[in-house]
C-alpha cells in the first residue's frame, strides 16, 4: 500500500511540476505566517503575565492609581500604528491597573495644555512617527514615552536590536511605562543660517536619498520606493555636490577641562558632623571629581577638514556614554546610475540614510561638536574663514552638550525639571575653553541663543545683551537641513523617554525565547510540512481520479 502510494505521488509530481511547485510555495508561506502568529501570541501572553503582576500590587487607601495620558493625532486614529497600539500596548496598561486617558495630539501644541497634561499625568504616551516626537522637544515635557510605530522609527532602532520582532518593540514600550524604565542619551542642538535653533535626537541628513517619508507604510512600500528613485534618476540630473569646510572636536569621556563639579557639594564645614545638614555627594558629583584629575590634551582641540561631498548624515550615538556624533560624508560625485544603485541598496537594507558602515561613505568622523560651512559651488574653499570666533560664521552647527544633574528625577515619575544653568570658564596654557552645564533647556532659549562650541573665544554670559561682539560674515549658500528624527530628550542624562533597551530587565522574554526558532529549524519545518501537504494533496487527487 505504501509503495503504491509513493509511486502514485512520484508520477503525479513528474506530470504536474508547476502545480506541485506552486502548491509547495503556498504551503511554505502559510506555515511561515502561522508560525509568526503563534510566536507573537506567545510573546504577548508573556508580557500580559508580567503586566498582571504589576496590577496585583496593592496600593494605599488614599493613593490614586497612576495616570497615563495617550496623545494620538487624527492621522493615526485609523492607521496601522494605532491599531497595533490598541492590540498590544493598551491591554498591558489596563492589566497593570493604570488609568489611561486618550487625548488629541493637537492639544500638545499649546503650552498651557501641555503643562496641564503633565501636571495631571504621571506619563505622557505619544502614538505617532518620529516627526511628531521631534515636535515635543521644544515643549520641555519632563517624561515622555513613545510607541515605536510607523515606518520611520529610527529612534527605536537605535535603542532596540533589529533582530527583535515588532511585537516585542510594542510590548516593551508599554512595559517601560508600567515599570518606569528610563533610557539616558544625548541631544543635538542644530542651527542653520541664523534661523532659530532646534533640538534633535537621532539623525540629521542632507542629500537626495531618503525622501520617501510621505509614502504610506503598505505591503508594496519597497516597490513604490524603487519606482520613486527610478523616476527621479531618469527625470533629474545627477546629484549636486557641496564644498565643505568642517571643524570638529573629538569626543571626550571626561577630563578636568570638560567636567564641572560644584566645590560646595564636596567640601563640608567642620561642624557638619554634628548637625548632618549636608547630603552626601551624588554619583555625578563623584564622577566629576574623578574626571577632575584626568588630563586629556585633545579635549576641545579643533580639527579641520576640507572636502566635497554630495551627502551628509550625522547620527547621534544614543548607546554611547559620552555625547558623540557619527558623521558620514558621501561620495564626491554620484552619476544617475550610481544614485540608482545606492538608493535601491538602501531600500533593500531598510536604512534610507548614509551610515559609517555604508560602502559609499567617503569619510567618517566621530565628534562631540562639529561646525560645517557650506559654500556655493563656484566659490573656492578657504581655510581662512575659520577664526577664533567661529560661531557667527558657520552655516550649520551641530553641538551636543552635557547636563549637570543636581538631583535625582528617577524617584518620581511626575517630577518636573527646572531650568538651571552653570557657566565656568577655565584658562590653561593661554587657551580659553568653556564648559557648559545646563538642565532642561528652555524653549525660548533654544529659539534665541546661539549654540555653544568648544571653539568659542568670547566669554559666555547668561545675559546675551552683554555680548557686544558682532562678526560680519559674507552671505553663504543656504542648505535645507531636515531633522529626520528627534525625540523628547532635551539634555543628558535625565531621561524623558521611557523605552527599555536590550540590557534592561524588561527586555528579557523567557517564554518567547524558548519558542524562538533558528534558521535551520525553519527550513526543516517548512520542508516537512510542505512535503506532508503535497502528499495529502496528491493522494486526494489520485483517490478522486480512481473513483
Amino acid at each position: 500500500m505504501v509503495v503504491r502510494l509513493t509511486q502514485a505521488v512520484w508520477s503525479h509530481l513528474r506530470e504536474h511540476k508547476k502545480k506541485a511547485a506552486f502548491f509547495a510555495a503556498v504551503s511554505i508561506a502559510s506555515v511561515n505566517f502561522a508560525r509568526n502568529q503563534l510566536e507573537e501570541r506567545r510573546i504577548f501572553n508573556d508580557y500580559c503575565l508580567k503586566a498582571r503582576d504589576y496590577g496585583r500590587e496593592p496600593i494605599g487607601p488614599l493613593e490614586n492609581p497612576r495616570k497615563v495620558t495617550v496623545l494620538v493625532g487624527d492621522q493615526f486614529q485609523n492607521q496601522k500604528t494605532w491599531r497595533k497600539f490598541e492590540k498590544y500596548a493598551l491591554p498591558l496598561l489596563h492589566f497593570a491597573g493604570l488609568k489611561v486617558d486618550i487625548a488629541e495630539l493637537a492639544s500638545a501644541y499649546n503650552d498651557e495644555e501641555v503643562e496641564k497634561e503633565w501636571k495631571t499625568s504621571d506619563t505622557l504616551y505619544l502614538v505617532g512617527n518620529d516627526s511628531e516626537i521631534s515636535k515635543r522637544v521644544a515643549k520641555q515635557i519632563p517624561k515622555l514615552a513613545f510607541f515605536p510605530g510607523g515606518y520611520d522609527g529610527h529612534v527605536a532602532e537605535h535603542l532596540l536590536p533589529k533582530s527583535y520582532p515588532l511585537v516585542r518593540w510594542y510590548c516593551q514600550s508599554a512595559m517601560a511605562v508600567i515599570a518606569g524604565v528610563c533610557r539616558n542619551g544625548s541631544a543635538v542642538k542644530c542651527k542653520v543660517d541664523g534661523k532659530p535653533a532646534y533640538l534633535a535626537i537621532s539623525c540629521l541628513h542632507v542629500g537626495d536619498i531618503g525622501e520617501t517619508g510621505d509614502l504610506k507604510n503598505s505591503v508594496l512600500r519597497k516597490v513604490k520606493e524603487r519606482w520613486f528613485y527610478l523616476r527621479k534618476a531618469i527625470t533629474h540630473r545627477s546629484s549636486e555636490n557641496f564644498h565643505l569646510s568642517v571643524a570638529y572636536a573629538e569626543p571626550c569621556s571626561g577630563c578636568k577641562r570638560c567636567s564641572y563639579i560644584d566645590p560646595n557639594a564636596l567640601t563640608k564645614p567642620w561642624w557638619s558632623w554634628l548637625f548632618l545638614w549636608r547630603n552626601p555627594p551624588s554619583a555625578s558629583d563623584r564622577q566629576a571629581s574623578t574626571n577632575k584629575d584626568v588630563v586629556n590634551e585633545r579635549c576641545g582641540e579643533k580639527l579641520e577638514l576640507v572636502l566635497s561631498t554630495s551627502e551628509i548624515s550625522a547620527f547621534n550615538n544614543l548607546n554611547s556614554d559620552e555625547p558623540k556624533l557619527n558623521i558620514a560624508f558621501g561620495p564626491e560625485f554620484m552619476s544617475k546610475w550610481d544614485y540608482l544603485v545606492e538608493a535601491w541598496r538602501r531600500v533593500s537594507s531598510g536604512n534610507p540614510y548614509l551610515t559609517a558602515e555604508s560602502t559609499s561613505a567617503q569619510k567618517t568622523i566621530d565628534a562631540s561638536e562639529c561646525l560645517i560651512e557650506l559654500q556655493p559651488k563656484n566659490l573656492p574653499v578657504r581655510r581662512s574663514l575659520f577664526s577664533d570666533s567661529i560661531v557667527g560664521r558657520c552655516a550649520l552647527i551641530f553641538a551636543s552638550f552635557r547636563e549637570k544633574r543636581k538631583r535625582s528625577v528617577l524617584s518620581s515619575m511626575a517630577s518636573k525639571l527646572r531650568p538651571q544653568t552653570k557657566e565656568k570658564t577655565e584658562k590653561s596654557d593661554g587657551q580659553t575653553s568653556e564648559s557648559l552645564k545646563t538642565s532642561a533647556v528652555d524653549a525660548a532659549e533654544v529659539d534665541s541663543e546661539p549654540p555653544m562650541t568648544a571653539f568659542e573665544s568670547i566669554s559666555y554670559e547668561r545675559d546675551r545683551s552683554k555680548v557686544r561682539e558682532k562678526i560680519s560674515t559674507p552671505k553663504k549658500a543656504r542648505v535645507k537641513m531636515v531633522p529626520v528624527v528627534s525625540g523628547a530628550l532635551p539634555v543628558r542624562p535625565d531621561p524623558p523617554y521611557l523605552i527599555s533597551g536590550p540590557e534592561d530587565r524588561m527586555a528579557c522574554c523567557s517564554v518567547a525565547e524558548c519558542y524562538r526558532f533558528t534558521r535551520s529549524s525553519h527550513a526543516l519545518l517548512f520542508i516537512a510540512v510542505a512535503c506532508l501537504l503535497i502528499v495529502i494533496f496528491v493522494t486526494a487527487l489520485t483517490t478522486f481520479n480512481l473513483k
